[in-house]
């Protein structure tokens, strides 16, 4: 009887480690980035509403949520409203990027790269006919995406993304 007493206990503690863990930031990790690399497949990193300048990188399997209102904003759901990646204006890595099985849910991306007012212009009456879809974003040439997706499978929803790059 004291076998299967044992084998149970043991059974109970193994799943209780493998349970998928919720790291908050800033009140676990100070930084998104932080908490991602603390971060193990299957873990959510839950954002309180905040701007934060950083770019992040995604791991595999890891959802990113912006914690909060889930009701309607202005512009896209309030929570991701705000809750701000920014980019920090020039510099050379997008904003976010990607992993397989991740997920980046509620949040605004914004002033990754030099924003052009003159040239978002000139795309949009273009109807965007010089923007470029061969890195897993539209972007103009030569320049960062806000989120890029490389070649992986992964979800990117109910995000607001507007004044990055050239054309934003």
């Amino acid at each position: 009887m004291s076998f299967r007493w044992t084998s149970l206990a043991l059974l109970l503690a193994v799943a209780e480690l493998s349970q998928a863990a919720t790291i908050r930031v800033p009140r676990d990790q100070d930084t998104i980035q932080a908490a991602l690399d603390a971060a193990q497949p299957g873990d959510t990193v839950l954002v309180a509403p905040g701007r934060y300048r950083e770019r992040i990188q995604l791991r595999p399997n890891v959802t990113v949520r912006s914690d909060g209102d889930e009701t309607r904003g202005e512009i896209g759901l309030a929570r991701a409203e705000a809750t701000i990646l920014d980019g920090g204006g020039a510099g050379d890595r997008p904003g976010v990027t990607m992993a397989k099985g991740a997920t980046l849910d509620g949040f605004t991306v914004t002033n990754v790269g030099q924003f052009d007012e003159a040239l978002w212009q000139r795309h949009y009456d273009s109807h965007g006919e010089e923007l470029g879809d061969d890195e897993g974003s539209v972007q103009a040439e030569g320049t960062i995406p806000a989120i890029r997706i490389e070649s992986v499978d992964c979800s990117v929803i109910n995000n607001i993304v507007h004044h990055n790059g050239d054309v934003g």
